[in-house]
């Protein structure tokens, strides 16, 4: 069989599908991927595979104190915010430089610009979207087709001329590690095949837990006050 390459690009620019089928053939079963500017969303039927050697799944979370957190601390949920873990806390991840997979950025507008329902979902209203034709020459046409796309409700308390700051870019959010291989901060006793729980976020040795140090990367420095361990978060 002959397979053919087809990419088609809308000419309002709002998707863009790729994918192999039988030469000549146009049919959407074809296709492999899609972007979709109107929704921002991304489909594809393959495996998303990371090209770098970043090993974690990760989210944003608000820091209790509204301030930074040093890379490699392990932290805590304290309600909807987090702080440095300490003794007898469950750990929810570590803060994170290797994450492959960052989760909760907003970043492009502020988090609440689009109506949700009370599970969270986007509340979507039908709008039509013409397509203009164009000719031989990329000229637009006046002709064009029709079709009705389900977009998200705006909020109307959401005011675009307010500037946002993405959450990357404020010290008060901070990128934490939930599961994968991560760099954690731990003190001398720690050594590679230990469980961890914490001390004031540093990783000490424990007899269980959901934290294990795989290998030291770093030997203790007493100056500094922690060694670096390289830990699976499950």
């Amino acid at each position: 069989m002959v397979l053919a390459s087809n990419l088609t690009v809308n000419p309002q620019s709002y998707s863009v599908v790729g994918g192999y089928g039988p030469s000549g053939s146009a049919s959407s079963a074809n296709r492999k991927w899609e972007l979709n500017s109107l929704t921002g969303g991304v489909t594809a039927v393959g495996q998303f595979s990371g090209g770098s050697s970043f090993s974690d799944y990760a989210e944003f979370f608000e820091s209790i104190n509204g301030n930074s957190i040093e890379s490699g601390m392990l932290v805590t949920l304290d309600k909807d915010k987090i702080r440095l873990a300490d003794t007898e806390d469950d750990i929810l991840g570590v803060i994170s430089e290797t994450a492959a997979v960052v989760l909760g950025s907003a970043a492009y507008h502020w988090q609440g610009r689009f109506l949700t329902n009370e599970f969270g979902g986007k509340v979507y209203e039908p709008q039509y979207v013409r397509t203009y034709d164009v000719d031989e020459e990329g000229n637009t046409l006046t002709t064009y087709s029709e079709e009705v796309i389900h977009l998200p409700l705006e909020n109307p308390k959401y005011d675009p001329s307010y500037e946002y700051k993405a959450r990357s870019e404020r010290p008060e959010w901070n990128i934490v590690g939930l599961t994968g291989q991560v760099f954690v901060r731990v003190n001398e006793d720690v050594q590679a095949g230990d469980w961890l729980s914490a001390k004031s976020g540093i990783g000490v040795p424990a007899s269980q837990g959901n934290v294990k140090t795989m290998r030291m990367t770093k030997a203790y420095d007493e100056t500094e006050g922690y060694a670096i361990a390289l830990c699976f978060i499950k």
